[in-house]
Order: structure tokens, then C-alpha cells, then sequence
């Protein structure tokens, strides 16, 4: 029973070890999905600083330009000839701003004097501060929609690796479970089995007790000396079986067989070899009779071995019964009833006596006082009389159960000379004695076979607890990582909405830009217009004129 419990504490331990490697490769996969979160966080919080500063970029660039735009509508007419460089070179041009500004770089007649030389085409002036700022809030602008582009499937990921975490933390709580119900189990099925070989260990010392006081009688008696001449005639017995004819013709079988044997793997022929296999069957079944004749043969010895063992506890349980009986039988006829019975006549004589005088002096209360003692010594006396037959019968019972154990003990006596004769011509492998002591040998190798396996079921039990508290501190820090985790998820899902939020209110910032540029550039061209008309107007004036 202790093997079949070490054997399943032993697959018990199998398969929580079995269920800790996946736990432990989950766990490792956990901590390189952390890891790469927080890279992420890092990242995003890079972005995150980054696009404050663009937010703050563009607030003062979209500033500057509503000041330029001002600044444009409120100055005269005459004084928008330098921003037009600036507009030219700020904004993409047109096809008339185009020819305008060629037609402008060409040395015109009409604006040669007669005192002066022909003007030089003027330089461009250098671009305004704003259109860099506007172009660089652009680039900006497209670099956040490419790095929002890139964040997105990587924010979705990290919500699918979030979900696949929290599942697998809830299967790690599930096997936690299961692991700590094992340990019960198993803490449970230990506190059994030491129950169990504490038991078997009081067994042990019990059965030692009693082989020791059982075999001090028998040594010391006949028995012992019957035990020790029987050992001695299985001895010669065995000798004698080794000695006889059945095994010196098993032994020459075998020759015979193994010389056939050998013929047969030198020989050729074919019909040699179907005598050999025939004289090779008949000898086969010659040697299963005499296996089966051995086998019964062992049978016997057995049966007459486990007769001779239930006479020997029958001749002690009689003896045992007969010592009892004669000890009964002594102090019955110790006569200490008969002692007490005529301890009572006695005193009922002494008392007759009393109250004859008694009634002869005529004194009433002092014969009522006698006569219940006499009445009381009455009851006494029938009660000892009751008491006397009983242990008459008990007397006459246990004469008769001493016959009857007399006539039992003679019984076993001849069925023990029956069986010694017997075991006589029986071989055998050992006495009685040498079966208790190998018996007693067993018991003792039995028992440190189980301190052996309660040993190690102590270091498995301490092994397990090892591991448990691990897993436990293990699921503890995994529990802190998931929920550290899932705050900055939830800070990082908070962010990212701040950012649309906030990207949202740029992209409708810059479309307004876009709209009041669109405006800016239709007035200008407007003008251009009619600016250039003005001018054709007046040079063709001149050259008429």
C-alpha cells in the first residue's frame, strides 16, 4: 500500500511539474510582452513630447501669420510692393505672378529718363521668418500622420497582447489553484500514509514481541526440539530429492536436450530433424509431468507447512485452555465456599443456642432482634448454598471442557505426528523458524523501506512547497507587472485620445489657415490684377504720348 501511495504522490509530482514548465514559459512570455510595452511606453512618451512642441510650433507659427495677415490688410495700397516679393516667395505662384515677375525683371523703356540711366531689376528680399515656420508645422504635420499611421496598428497590438496577458494570467490562477488543491491532496494522502506506517511500525513491534515470547516456550520445550529434528529431516530430504532418480533424470533430459540441440544446429538432413524434433517433444512432455509432479510436490509441502502451523496454535490455545481450567479446578477445590458454609452453620448454631435462651428469659425486643439476624444470616446462608451449586456446575463444565480439550489435544497430537511423518518424505525448503525469522527479516526491510519512502516523501513534500511558494510569489509579481501594466495602458489609451483630440483640433486649425490663405491669396491676385493693368494702362500711355 506504502509503494502504491509513493507511486501516485510520484505522478502526482509528474504532473504539477508538467503543469509548472508551461506556467514558467507563459510567465517568460509575460515579461518579454512587458517589456515590449514599455518600450512602446517610452516611445509614445517620446511622441507625446514631441508633439507638444509641435503643438506649441504651430500655435506661434498660425500667431505669426494671422499678425502677417493683419499686418497685410491694413497697410496701403502703395506700400504692398515689398510683400509681394515675400507672397511670391512664400507661396507657390501663379501663372500671371509668373509673367508678372518676368515682366517686371526686364529693363522697360518707359522708365528711362532723360538724366538717368535705365533702373536695375531690384533684388529679392529674403524670405519672411513665417514661411519656414509654416513649412516646417507641414513637415510636421505629415510626420505626425505617418507616426500616427505606424502607432495605430502597434496601439492595436498592444490591446491584443493585453487581452492575450489577461488570459493567460487567468489560466495561470486556474493551474495556481489546481496546484495548491494537489498540494492538499497530497499533504492530505501524507498525513494518511504516516498514519499507516505508524501503524505498521506498532505492528512490527508487536509481531516482534510475540515471535520472541512465542519462541522462548517453544525452545525450551519439546516442541522446539521436534521443530529443530524436522528441520533436520527436510534437510536430509532435500538432499535426498537432489540425490534421487527424478532429478538425476531431469538432469540427463537436459543433456540429452542440449546434445540434440547441438545435433540439430550441425545436422542437415531433414528427416533427422523431424526425429529429433519428435524425440524432443516426447522428452518436452516428459519434463512438463515432472515439472507438474515438482509443482504438486510444493503444494503438498505447503498445505502440510500450513497444517503443521495450525496445530502448533491449536496445541498452544489448548494447552492455554487447560492451564485455565486447572486453575479454576484448584480454587474450586480450595473449598472457600465450603469454608463459608460452615462458617454459617456455625453461627446459625451459636445463634439457635442465643435464642433458645433468649426465649427462656422472655425478653420480646432482643428476640426481635435475634430473629432478624437470624432471618439476615438465613438469606446468607441460601445465597451460599446458591453460590455452591453454582460452582458445582461451573466445576462439572469445566471438567467436561477439559475432556473435551483432553480429547482435542490428542487429536492435534496425532494429526502433528501425521504431518511429521509426512513432511518426512516430502521435501522442503526451510523449518518453521526459518520462516518466522525470514518472516520477521521481511517485516524489517518492509519498515525501512517505508522510512525510506516517508523520507522522501518528506523532501518532495518540502520540494513542492518550495516550488508553491515561488509560483506564489511568482503569480504575486506577475499580478503587480499586469496591473502596472494595465494602468499604463489606460494612461497610454488616455494620452493617445488627448492626441487625436488635440491633432483633430490642428487639423481644423490648419484648415482655417488654409481657408483664410485662400482668401489672402484671391485678394492678392485681385490686385495683382489690377495693379498690372494700371501699369500696362500707363505704359502704353507714355508710349502713344
Amino acid at each position: 500500500m506504502a509503494r502504491a501511495f509513493v507511486d501516485f504522490a510520484q505522478h502526482r509530482y509528474d504532473v504539477s511539474q508538467e503543469r509548472v514548465r508551461p506556467v514558467e514559459q507563459q510567465e517568460a512570455d509575460t515579461r518579454q510582452v512587458n517589456e515590449q510595452l514599455r518600450d512602446e511606453l517610452k516611445e509614445l512618451a517620446a511622441l507625446k513630447l514631441r508633439y507638444g512642441i509641435l503643438e506649441e510650433t504651430s500655435a506661434d507659427a498660425y500667431a505669426r501669420l494671422l499678425q502677417y495677415t493683419v499686418s497685410v490688410e491694413r497697410c496701403s495700397f502703395s506700400e504692398r510692393g515689398p510683400p509681394r516679393v515675400v507672397w511670391s516667395t512664400l507661396f507657390r505662384p501663379t501663372k500671371v505672378c509668373r509673367s508678372y515677375s518676368a515682366w517686371r525683371s526686364v529693363p522697360r523703356a518707359c522708365k528711362v529718363t532723360r538724366d538717368k540711366p535705365l533702373p536695375v531689376a531690384k533684388s529679392p528680399r529674403p524670405p519672411h521668418p513665417l514661411t519656414q515656420d509654416l513649412l516646417n508645422v507641414c513637415d510636421e504635420r505629415d510626420r505626425s500622420h505617418q507616426e500616427l499611421k505606424e502607432l495605430k496598428p502597434r496601439l492595436d497590438t498592444a490591446e491584443s497582447s493585453r487581452d492575450t496577458v489577461l488570459q493567460d494570467l487567468f489560466q495561470l490562477q486556474q493551474k495556481h489553484a489546481d496546484l495548491r488543491k494537489s498540494h492538499t491532496d497530497l499533504e492530505r494522502y501524507y498525513s494518511q500514509w504516516k498514519a499507516r506506517a505508524e501503524d505498521l511500525d506498532r505492528d512490527n513491534r508487536q509481531l516482534r514481541r510475540d515471535l520472541d515470547h512465542a519462541r522462548r516456550p517453544r525452545d525450551r520445550s519439546a516442541l522446539g526440539q521436534e521443530n529443530n529434528q524436522l528441520r533436520r529431516d527436510l534437510d536430509r530430504a532435500r538432499r535426498r530429492l537432489d540425490d534421487s532418480a527424478l532429478s538425476q533424470e531431469n538432469r540427463r533430459l537436459r543433456r540429452n536436450l542440449d546434445q540434440v540441440r547441438q545435433q540439430l544446429a550441425g545436422s542437415a538432413a531433414a528427416a533427422d530433424l523431424q526425429a529429433a524434433r519428435l524425440e524432443i517433444h516426447v522428452r518436452g512432455e516428459k519434463i512438463a509431468e515432472l515439472e507438474s509432479l515438482l509443482t504438486k510436490a510444493n503444494e503438498r509441502r505447503a498445505q502440510l507447512h500450513r497444517v503443521h502451523e495450525r496445530t502448533v496454535d491449536k496445541l498452544d490455545s489448548a494447552n492455554r485452555t487447560v492451564q485455565g481450567l486447572r486453575r479454576d479446578l484448584k480454587s474450586l477445590r480450595g473449598g472457600r465456599h465450603t469454608d463459608r458454609l460452615q462458617a454459617a452453620k456455625r453461627r446459625i448454631q451459636e445463634l439457635t443456642q442465643e435464642l433458645g435462651s433468649l426465649r427462656g428469659d422472655g425478653g420480646h425486643a432482643r428476640l426481635q432482634t435475634v430473629e432478624r439476624k437470624v432471618e439476615d444470616l438465613t438469606r446468607e446462608l441460601n445465597s451460599a448454598r446458591r453460590q455452591h451449586a453454582q460452582a458445582e456446575d461451573s466445576l462439572q463444565g469445566a471438567q467436561e471442557a477439559c475432556r473435551k480439550v483432553n480429547a482435542e489435544r490428542d487429536h492435534l497430537i496425532k494429526d502433528r505426528d501425521d504431518a511429521v511423518q509426512s513432511l518426512k518424505h516430502v521435501p522442503s525448503r526451510g523449518s518453521h523458524h526459518e520462516a518466522e525469522i525470514a518472516k520477521v527479516g521481511q517485516l524489517r526491510q518492509e519498515r525501512d523501506g517505508f522510512r525510506q519512502e516517508r523520507d522522501q516523501l518528506r523532501q518532495e513534500q518540502g520540494k513542492i512547497a518550495t516550488q508553491v511558494a515561488q509560483l506564489t510569489a511568482q503569480l504575486g509579481q506577475l499580478s503587480q507587472d499586469r496591473n502596472a501594466a494595465v494602468l499604463k495602458r489606460d494612461e497610454a489609451i488616455r494620452e493617445g485620445q488627448k492626441y487625436y483630440e488635440s491633432h483633430r483640433d490642428l487639423l481644423a486649425q490648419i484648415a482655417d489657415m488654409l481657408h483664410s490663405y485662400r482668401l489672402v491669396r484671391q485678394d492678392f491676385d485681385r490686385v495683382q490684377d489690377q495693379q498690372d493693368g494700371v501699369d500696362c494702362f500707363y505704359c502704353l500711355a507714355r508710349h502713344t504720348g
